[in-house]
């Protein structure tokens, strides 16, 4: 039988799922970020995590800074023509004062 009174083990982990839809690409175009949170156990979506997702420029400077409350987050925007290099996409899922973070960079040519 499986044991399934001890769900603790479970419910403090969050696993991230962070992409970036083209890598390299070109200055000027649009760009689309995606992250999802789901539970480890059963890798399903999860629902009341809060999400943020950061990007930065090359410099280090925020030039987009998103925030969701259900477990999915896909923004698209577009690049600005005057800025390339390598651009950090920083996200971060909190629930229940578990933070798990994870972070990709894309190229901007």
């Amino acid at each position: 039988p499986i044991d399934t009174t001890d769900t603790s083990s479970n419910s403090d982990k969050i696993t991230l799922d962070l992409n970036v839809e083209h890598n390299p690409i070109s200055a000027g175009e649009r760009q689309t970020v995606t992250l999802t949170a789901s539970d480890p156990a059963t890798g399903n979506p999860l629902d009341r995590v809060f999400l943020r997702l950061t990007i930065k420029d090359p410099s280090g400077n925020i030039i987009k800074d998103y925030t969701d409350n259900d477990g999915n987050l896909s923004p698209s925007f577009r690049l600005s023509e005057d800025i390339t290099g390598s651009f950090s996409v920083l996200a971060s899922a909190s629930q229940a004062g578990i933070e798990t973070t994870k972070s990709v960079s894309f190229v901007v040519e």
